[in-house]
């Protein structure tokens, strides 16, 4: 089982701070130059402060991951980082499903889904949003646990636990 999927950091809301109280402070350190070497020199500045604001907010806001699942154990790649758990290492697997309303304009109300996995010697949690079309659970209310159901990491979850139920 293989699945590419993305997610919304929670670091991107201090992050975003950060960047507006370092472009205040640039502004007015920027006040007390102007000679046009300073100027230029503050111009470059703010261009790779720019870019850099646009490549860390895009990461943050849809950080890329995936996991892929074979019979023994699997593999979470988030980012840069790579995570292989074995199935034998396996205590408790659970998935909790949590409504998240809107917190700044621009956002879309949605549910997230958590996967939390407990092994041996460390605990993880992995989460997505749930791609499900809210009008229509309005209408039909029913339908969202069907719509749970068809969960990425639902899917996942019970993946593994065909073959831990196979290897005992």
């Amino acid at each position: 089982m293989k699945e590419k999927y993305s997610y919304k950091s929670e670091w991107i809301y201090l992050v975003g701070f950060g960047w507006m109280a370092s472009a205040f402070f640039m502004m007015l350190l920027g006040f007390g130059l102007s000679d046009a070497e300073s100027a230029i020199a503050i111009f470059v500045i703010w261009g790779l402060w720019f870019i850099s604001m646009i490549v860390s907010v895009f990461l943050l806001e849809c950080m890329p991951a995936s996991f892929e699942a074979d019979e023994k154990a699997v593999t979470f790649k988030l980012l840069f980082r790579t995570i292989t758990i074995p199935y034998s290492d396996i205590e408790k697997m659970e998935i909790n499903r949590i409504y998240t309303k809107v917190i700044i304009r621009g956002d879309v109300p949605h549910y997230e889904e958590y996967f939390n996995i407990w092994c041996k010697n460390q605990a993880y949690e992995f989460h997505k949003a749930m791609d499900i079309d809210m009008d229509t659970v309005a209408e039909h209310p029913e339908q969202l646990q069907e719509e749970f159901e068809k969960g990425t990491f639902s899917q996942l979850q019970n993946y593994i636990q065909s073959y831990l139920l196979d290897s005992l």
